[in-house]
């Protein structure tokens, strides 16, 4: 009867635990009073009925070590280049960067980073691909569809197998919760051809000016870094991290820098759809939550 007792008490304090709300109310109060960005109100966090397991479930599989690509190539990197104090890629390519997708309840970030800002840069060369995230959630084996991945894997996954057109394999996975089987060679869509679309040459930039150097060069780059709680409550400035624990790891494609403020940031796009941070894109103080550790770039494969 002890035992039974016991079972049941820890049954009660998981269903309490698990049923306990991420975000509430005193802590983007709190919040609110420390830092000098634009934290969200309760009412318009799309996360204020989250568990913490739901918030993590939209992190990367790897929160370890920085990842390591062997740069293939570093002949097309102008290392003596001027880097401007600020950079913008929407400015400089408007047409190119592309929209700010929403990965939905699935994790992965480490799909949507990758295939962004590789699609932004087949438009940059004048080839507009917009290329599939559930391709790569679907078809690659190395990681773990909605469960979470790797960014090095999903770029080495560009480089030797590559993704279709996004009209030929369209997203879905964070909204039907399910993952679907990776299709035969064929697109549904009459008039698009089935093929898929491959980077070139691979490198890991771990100094912030040949990185700026690659995005204003070539095009958005990606990275990931460390989430926090408070990373959750952003809603426009520069964000740096104040409060609460560390949730896990996110990839997001970077896209320009700046400084505000006295501030120097980054600038990023997201994947958690346009209503969050500003329109879907956030600015992140360097060297904060571990943002400086490592870029990866590939150049779009014209053929």
């Amino acid at each position: 009867m002890k035992s039974q007792g016991l079972l049941l008490f820890l049954l009660f304090l998981y269903s309490v635990c698990d049923s306990t709300p991420f975000i509430t109310k005193e802590f983007l109060q709190d919040l609110k009073k420390n830092v000098s960005w634009e934290v969200t109100e309760y009412e318009e966090n799309g996360f204020r009925g989250f568990s913490m397991d739901d918030a993590k479930m939209l992190l990367l599989k790897n929160d370890e070590a920085p990842y390591e690509l062997q740069s293939e190539s570093t002949s097309t990197i102008v290392s003596d280049k001027k880097v401007d104090p600020q950079f913008d890629a929407r400015d400089t390519w408007p047409q190119c960067v592309h929209r700010v997708r929403n990965q939905g309840r699935c994790g992965s970030s480490w799909a949507m980073a990758p295939a962004g800002a590789i699609s932004d840069r087949f438009c940059i060369k004048g080839k507009d691909h917009m290329l599939s995230p559930q391709d790569l959630v679907s078809c690659d084996d190395d990681n773990d569809d909605c469960d979470g991945g790797y960014l090095d894997r999903a770029m080495l996954h560009m480089r030797y197998v590559g993704a279709v057109e996004e009209q030929c394999f369209p997203y879905v996975s964070g909204n039907i919760g399910e993952v679907p089987k990776c299709p035969n060679n064929v697109c549904p869509n009459p008039g698009n051809l089935w093929r898929r679309y491959q980077c070139g040459f691979t490198r890991t930039v771990k100094d912030m000016n040949q990185a700026k150097i690659e995005i204003s060069s070539f095009g958005p780059i990606v990275t990931r870094f460390d989430v926090y709680k408070d990373f959750y409550a952003y809603k426009g400035g520069v964000y740096y991290y104040k409060s609460g624990g560390h949730i896990g790891g996110l990839a997001v494609k970077v896209l320009g820098w700046g400084v505000e403020n006295d501030i120097a940031y980054w600038l990023c796009q997201n994947s958690w759809g346009p209503s969050w941070g500003v329109g879907g894109f956030f600015k992140i103080k360097e060297g904060d939550c571990r943002i400086n550790e490592f870029f990866l770039s590939c150049d779009a494969l014209i053929v």
